[in-house]
């Protein structure tokens, strides 16, 4: 036998909100760490104007060209990935 169920939402107390001030300048760049094999993430990063960092591993576009679009949630933080877990590398480079 299947069941529907209803559902409601209780306000239980209405105050102001002021929301937190923007982490980034839109003009600010940031880093964003996008994998090598998604090419779609890449090709939008170099349409916003972004730049790679062979260095870094991670490429770099200004806030403003990010917010509200896909690349915002590749945006890297602190040397985490974006899962709040340390970035393991699935290769490493010796000389």
């Amino acid at each position: 036998m299947k069941q529907r169920l209803k559902t409601v939402e209780l306000v239980v107390e209405k105050t102001d909100w002021t929301p937190p001030p923007m982490k980034y300048a839109t003009d600010d760049l940031v880093p964003l760490r996008i994998e090598g094999y998604d090419k779609e993430l890449r090709t939008k990063a170099k349409a916003a104007g972004g730049r790679w960092n062979p260095e870094k591993q991670l490429w770099f576009v200004q806030y403003g060209k990010v917010v509200g679009t896909q690349l915002e949630k590749h945006i890297q933080v602190d040397g985490e990935n974006n899962s709040g877990k340390p970035k393991k590398r699935l290769y490493e480079y010796t000389s």
